[in-house]
């Protein structure tokens, strides 16, 4: 994920509506957020 989104200028997460944030989730948003994607 971290080598596909360094050259990335947006960002989209997809959440489940019956399993709702997964963990999987919240690292791929640290992530996003460290390699400075600021756009949802």
């Amino acid at each position: 994920m971290a080598t596909g989104a360094s050259t990335c200028d947006l960002a989209i997460l997809l959440i489940d509506a019956r399993k709702g944030v997964l963990d999987q989730t919240r690292r791929h948003s640290f992530i996003s957020t460290l390699l400075g994607i600021n756009t949802w």
